[in-house]
């Protein structure tokens, strides 16, 4: 765990190597949930991060019929 000093500005800079360790992009937008005394940060994914994740999925399944 590292330690890091808040700004008299109340700005905090977290090293290049923590965040991309933690798989941040440059330009990438973060959410920040606040619990208790803890910040936690996570990423904001779009759509296009999205893009391929299903590749090879089976698609073709056997259904009973409808019903009327």
């Amino acid at each position: 765990m590292e330690t890091y000093c808040v700004s008299n500005d109340f700005k905090l800079v977290l090293n290049k190597d923590i965040l991309e360790k933690a798989g941040f992009l440059p330009g990438q937008e973060i959410k920040i949930n606040l619990r208790e005394n803890t910040l936690e940060l996570s990423s904001k994914k779009g759509g296009k991060s999205l893009k391929g994740f299903l590749k090879g999925i089976e698609t073709d399944v056997s259904r009973e019929k409808d019903r009327i």
